[in-house]
């Protein structure tokens, strides 16, 4: 808790590959250069007959020529009508010839603008893909995008120049899929080469690799990971010591008097044995639950979400004052930080700590993390192909430098700093981000006033500024991008840094209008340039910022309120209004993190609704 007092193909000449988006969730690819992209749709939903009269099963490979039934117009377009290899289906008006790629078989060419195939599939499971498509082009080939059940899946794209119409080349991406049974469309929009877009063999849609590139920082969008619940009976050492209940209530069963927390978690994937029994209860008559991370199956189960919501990892908090070696609280933590490397490792996402300083006394600041860090050198954390590293060494983060009511000192930092670049062992060096001041630029408002503070501000290798409550709606957050992000970015990259802004969902009093107010913040801060992102946070509902799932309504919080003064009625997300699902701001983050890997285009609105 920091406090101040988200065949698929080719974009351009240059392979850049992206991914098919998910029916209704995507943008349209057509553009103004797609010929028929209203009859395309059309013809998807009266589309023909699966080619050998059985929908083509995916995960598979189904040939370009192997198209559906039904002619033109129902299962192709050709606005030439005619089969000018003459070969294989010879009746039909689409382009086929024999193929001297490997295996041998036909392929489909002389594809002009406009034309389209359709090929009705069955999808075994929903999920994210693998897609591969062969293709062949003499010369720059021209643009296409697919459809899925009549909508645009993929934004227009480019086939390579591959030096001849049957010398072949492999395109990857991912695509994702809803199960069941779908007419994806091959859809040619423009042409450059002899009016040809170019030649099609094969597409196939296979396991996807959902593995997180853990090898660099860049491109990623990381959630802060908090993993500081904890409740009696959990046979964690806290429990053990007689303090259990950890962050949902102060050390004794969370009741209305007592409790901690703004947003109550969605329990319903949780199974019984997971789930501790508070003294609130349910609109239904049974105990309000909640749960420990202590467990790893319930950490591991945050890391299944990540993965099923294509979400790439985080950075787990590690409080310095509850670092101390051989306490409860010490061995608590490396109790969350083993479950985080077990669930990053089982579920192949990414993950890193973050030291954060606040409250600690200043002489123990150093020699604590250092001593932390040792242990995770000494127990192979750092060493796990989960764990993030960037430019091969492990990252590491320390939030508080710099902030008014912190401890530390300009020199503490500086050895720090000194001390993870270049004077730890070899196996302790780190790629160092800091987690300063919103202000650190100026020196203003959160900044301590030490001038030594700027030089250590721009020591970090990523500087990265708390900005959670700086402003509280789309409009201020438009505002912080203009009158602070693009100067704060112009600097870092003046200094040779990253730059990593944080964004919120919002908060306790700070509405989140639907999304709308996290969303406008990803807008606004990757429309300035920026390529790195950190979310506060993924399961922090002590102050209402979490992202993960949580009670979209009431009829998934206790039927009693909080009763002290100072904390407000539980937040569920129909607060604004509108029925959310309670997984809403993992599909929202999805579609954010889709952008950064270049499958879907970057708007300004929020790009799903419920």
């Amino acid at each position: 808790m920091k406090t101040t007092p988200t065949r698929y193909l080719l974009r351009s000449i240059t392979p850049v590959f992206i991914g098919m988006c998910l029916l209704s969730s995507c943008s349209d690819g057509g553009g103004s250069g797609s010929a028929t992209a209203g009859a395309s749709a059309k013809a998807a939903a009266s589309a023909g007959s699966p080619y050998g009269g059985k929908a083509w099963p995916l995960p598979g490979t189904i040939q370009a020529e192997d198209f559906d039934t039904g002619g033109q117009n129902v299962g192709y377009y050709n606005p030439g009508n005619a089969n000018q290899g003459g070969q294989y289906r010879k009746t039909e008006g689409v382009g086929i010839e024999a193929t001297s790629d490997t295996g041998a078989g036909y392929d489909v060419g002389w594809t002009p603008a406009g034309e389209w195939l359709n090929y009705t599939v069955n999808v075994a499971a929903a999920g994210n893909y693998s897609a591969q498509v062969r293709v062949a082009s003499q010369g720059q080939g021209g643009t296409f995008h697919f459809n899925v059940d009549g909508v645009s899946a993929t934004p227009q794209l480019t086939i390579p120049d591959t030096k001849g119409w049957q010398n072949w080349q492999t395109l990857s991406s991912n695509i994702t899929l809803s199960a069941g049974q779908h007419v994806i469309q091959l859809h040619l929009d423009s042409v450059v080469n002899g009016g040809l877009a170019g030649n099609f063999n094969w597409f196939s849609i296979g396991n996807a690799s959902t593995v997180v590139d853990a090898g660099t920082i860049d491109g990623k969008h990381m959630f802060g990971y908090q993993g500081w619940f904890a409740c009696n009976g959990d046979g964690s050492p806290l429990s053990a010591a007689g303090n259990g209940w950890r962050h949902w209530a102060p050390g004794a069963t969370p009741n209305p008097q007592n409790v901690s927390v703004d947003m109550w978690p969605d329990m319903r994937d949780v199974p019984a044995g997971e789930r501790c029994n508070t003294a609130f209860v349910m609109p239904d008559g049974s105990p309000a639950t909640l749960y420990s991370a202590w467990n790893r199956s319930t950490v591991n189960r945050h890391f299944e979400w990540m993965k099923a919501y294509g979400l790439d990892g985080v950075f787990l908090q590690e409080f310095v004052v509850e670092l101390a070696p051989g306490s409860a609280d010490r061995r608590f933590r490396d109790g969350v930080t083993a479950n985080v490397r077990a669930g990053a490792e089982a579920n192949g996402r990414a993950w890193a700590v973050m030291y954060d300083i606040s409250g600690e006394k200043s002489e123990n600041i150093i020699p604590r993390i250092k001593d932390h860090w040792a242990a995770l050198a000494a127990d192979g954390s750092l060493a796990s192909s989960r764990y993030l590293h960037q430019g091969g060494r492990p990252v590491i983060s320390i939030w508080g430098m710099g902030f008014t009511g912190h401890n530390a000192t300009p020199a503490q930092a500086n050895e720090l700093i000194d001390w993870f670049t270049k004077n730890a062992p070899d196996n302790q060096r780190a790629f160092v981000i800091g987690g300063v001041p919103s202000r650190w630029r100026t020196m203003g408002d959160d900044s301590l006033q030490d001038p030594a503070w700027a030089d250590v501000y721009r020591r970090f290798d990523v500087i990265s500024p708390w900005t959670v409550g700086r402003y509280g709606d789309e409009a201020g957050a438009q505002a912080w991008r203009r009158d602070v992000i693009a100067p704060d970015l112009a600097e870092a990259k003046r200094v040779g840094r990253r730059y990593m802004p944080v964004m919120f969902p919002g908060g306790r009093n700070l509405p989140r209008k639907g999304g709308r107010f996290w969303w406008t913040q990803f807008y606004e801060f990757k429309s300035a340039g920026n390529n790195i992102f950190y979310t506060a946070m993924f399961d922090e509902v002590d102050e209402g910022t979490a992202m993960y799932k949580v009670a979209p309504d009431k009829s998934l919080i206790p039927t009693e309120p909080p009763a002290s003064t100072n904390r407000p009625p539980f937040i569920t997300l129909d607060a604004d209004g509108e029925s959310l699902s309670s997984d809403f701001y993992l599909r929202l983050a999805r579609e954010a993190n889709r952008v950064l890997s270049g499958a879907r285009t970057l708007e300004p609105t929020r790009p799903i609704s419920q």
